[in-house]
């Protein structure tokens, strides 16, 4: 149990932790406007979600209930209290634009996969 808490990407994991328990409470009132539910604010608590992809998964039926401006507004509370997530190396598209497995060859089928 230790390791999954202490693994990104756990804000446990960042050294120093970069919220404080007190922080808590703070980003739970500043989101209380929005009527996310308890499960909903625990989720981003946990996740810190950093985009609106990480946000969906999140929050539910995200995109009926909510604007693109006030998805954006809950991310920005989210990083202004519990401090923004580092995104993975891997997620980041080289300068070009191009993302670094598209010059790997595709799987064909199942088969392919398996070998």
């Amino acid at each position: 149990m230790t390791t999954y808490l202490t693994t990104a990407p756990s804000p446990l994991s960042q050294k120093p932790v970069p919220f404080r328990p007190a922080d808590i409470p703070t980003l739970f009132r500043k989101l209380h406007r929005y009527n996310l539910t308890k499960g909903e604010l625990c989720v981003i608590l946990n996740l810190r979600p950093f985009n609106t992809a990480g946000l969906y998964v999140c929050v539910g039926e995200v995109t009926e209930r909510f604007t693109d401006d006030e998805q954006q507004e809950i991310l920005d509370i989210v990083a202004e209290v519990l401090g923004s997530t580092p995104a993975p190396a891997e997620a980041v598209p080289a300068a070009n634009g191009a993302h670094p497995e598209a010059d790997a060859d595709p799987v064909k089928s199942i088969e392919d996969a398996a070998t």
